[in-house]
Formats: structure tokens, C-alpha cells, sequence
């Protein structure tokens, strides 16, 4: 056995008893309320901007690069767009040598709604005018205010396909594409919180406005105030229009396991609405809301005995 093998094969029973041990930390407590063993927030990194990469025929340089601004966007909103140009993997080269490869390429887009249904032809520029901040640095930008007429109904969301179009002097082609969520939720965050302790747990209210009945899901995370995360919670209810506070639930015996009684803040929290899929997401609101010191004798959540309902409008 080589000696990479040997250190591999020693690396086996560490995954393991490390998978093993996150296992039953997880198993101590709720599924509604538990700890965060990552670096990164799972809120903040559901919403991080992806980018799509597409090569030409055959797999031939440069690739068609395409990206937006947001993961989601609701009715009036603007959404940014982005494209360029570019060599891959081991075909780093300047913009600069690419477009006197390849001239001036123009690029363009059709967005269409899952249902098909268009939403815009779109034209991109680097011409370093309107949102196009640098002129010729090889990054394409064009944008979309979201037309309410043609948003999906109140409570629902459609995704949104763009499809690109490059076109070099020359005739040469790129094809790719990127995409968003059209959300229109029917609930949303005011921005204002409270807290209180009830049945031993920490208890983070969040006032949401509710347009239309319908059954929502919030979900938010606890960080200490270094930023580092530590907790995540979630629950659900069923909501009548009006404006209404929501309870998010923090279990106290994992408050009192972290140790974290007089340092916490509410780091990201998001509603949507869950009437049909994809769900219509709201924004995410970011160091939200700081937690008062907390009484570390009230803080007795059962991990034995999961408070009930949390999940289903409780």
C-alpha cells in the first residue's frame, strides 16, 4: 500500500466518527431548531449568485458566462443581468487579447417564464453607460424591471429562463443561459422583532403583513457577534390577511449547549409562501435583530420532548 493510500484509508474512520458524531448532535435536538456546524449561514448561501458557463461547439473557447443580480426578484422590481466572455479552466487569457481574438461580440437575451410565456427581449452592452459601470472591461450588463401585469399570482412564483445569444463579427456563436425566480409572495417581513422565553425556549417574533390567506414558512439563524453561525430554526403556520407576529422558536437546551446566553443576534431571516412550487420567496434580512441577554435558568427546553405543532401553525 502506498503511502497516500495508508493516509486515505486513515482518513475513513475520521469521516466517518465525524458524519457519526454530527448525526447524533442533530438527533438531540428538534428538527425545528438546531445547530449550525458550518462556517456559513444555509439562509445566505441559498440565495448566493450562481454563475453559467457554456463553451462553443465541440467544446471550443471562449465560453459564454451569464449570471443575475439576485436568485429571486418580485413584481416592480429591477434585476440586473450579466454576461461575458471567457476562457476556462487552463485557457486564462486577458479581455483584452480575447477581444482582439475575437472582435466586438454582441450578446442578447428572451426571458421566458416556465409556463412560456415572454417576459422581454433584452440587448446587452459594455459600453460603460447606465448600469454598465466600465466600458470595455468585457462584462455585458442589461436589465429588466418585472412587469406586475405578468407577475405569477399572489402567493406563487415561476422561474424565469434566460436564454443568451453571443454573436462575434465573424459569425461565431455562444448559446447559454442563467435564470431567476419571478416571486410574488402573498406575506412579508415589516423588519420589526421581539422576543420573549415560553416553555423554556427562546421565542423570536417577527411582525409579517399577510395579503391573502395561505400557509407561510419562516425560517431564521442565530449567530453570536462575531457573525460565526450557530442555530437555525423554522416553522410554519396557516395565516388569515392582516398583519400578524410570528413566532420562531430557538430550543433552550441548545441556547444553554452553545453557551451563547448574552451573545447572540438574529443573523438571517426570510418568509415565504408555500402555496404551490417553486414557493414564493421573500427577501432575506440580514443582523435583523440583537437577543437581550437571556435568563439561563428559564432557558430548560425538554430535547427529550420536542415542543409540538411548531411546524404546523403552532
Amino acid at each position: 500500500m502506498t503511502a497516500t493510500a495508508s493516509a486515505q484509508t486513515a482518513t475513513l474512520p475520521d469521516l466517518a466518527a465525524h458524519a457519526a458524531a454530527s448525526a447524533a448532535e442533530q438527533a438531540r435536538y428538534p428538527a425545528w431548531s438546531q445547530p449550525l456546524q458550518v462556517d456559513s449561514d444555509p439562509i445566505l448561501s441559498a440565495r448566493e449568485i450562481s454563475i453559467q458557463s457554456v463553451r462553443g461547439p465541440n467544446g471550443e473557447a471562449p465560453a459564454l458566462q451569464a449570471w443575475a443580480s439576485t436568485v429571486a426578484a418580485q413584481p416592480g422590481e429591477t434585476i440586473e443581468l450579466f454576461a461575458q466572455l471567457a476562457w476556462l479552466d487552463t485557457e486564462q487569457s486577458p479581455w483584452d487579447q480575447l477581444r482582439g481574438a475575437t472582435g466586438d461580440w454582441s450578446i442578447t437575451a428572451e426571458l421566458v417564464t416556465e409556463a412560456g410565456q415572454p417576459l422581454a427581449s433584452l440587448d446587452y452592452t459594455d459600453s460603460g453607460r447606465g448600469l454598465d459601470t466600465v466600458a470595455g472591461d468585457g462584462v455585458f450588463t442589461t436589465a429588466l424591471t418585472l412587469d406586475p401585469t405578468k407577475a405569477p399570482p399572489l402567493g406563487q412564483a415561476s422561474s424565469v429562463l434566460v436564454r443568451l445569444t453571443a454573436t462575434a463579427p465573424d459569425g461565431s456563436v455562444r448559446k447559454g443561459s442563467t435564470g431567476f425566480l419571478y416571486s410574488n409572495p402573498a406575506a412579508e417581513l415589516t423588519g420589526k422583532f421581539r422576543q420573549r422565553i415560553e416553555d423554556g425556549h427562546l421565542v423570536v417574533l417577527a411582525e409579517a403583513t399577510v395579503a391573502a390567506p395561505g400557509r407561510v414558512h419562516l425560517e431564521g439563524s442565530l449567530a453570536d457577534l462575531a457573525g460565526q453561525p450557530q442555530a437555525i430554526a423554522q416553522t410554519a403556520q396557516v395565516l388569515s390577511p392582516g398583519v400578524h407576529w410570528i413566532p420562531l422558536r430557538f430550543h433552550g437546551q441548545l441556547i444553554r449547549d452553545l453557551g451563547l446566553v448574552d451573545a447572540l443576534r438574529l443573523r438571517a431571516i426570510t418568509l415565504r409562501s408555500t402555496q404551490g412550487m417553486p414557493n414564493a420567496i421573500g427577501p432575506v434580512l440580514t443582523d435583523a435583530f440583537v437577543v437581550a441577554p437571556l435568563p439561563l435558568d428559564q432557558l430548560v427546553g425538554d430535547t427529550a420532548a420536542p415542543a409540538s405543532g411548531l411546524l404546523a401553525g403552532g
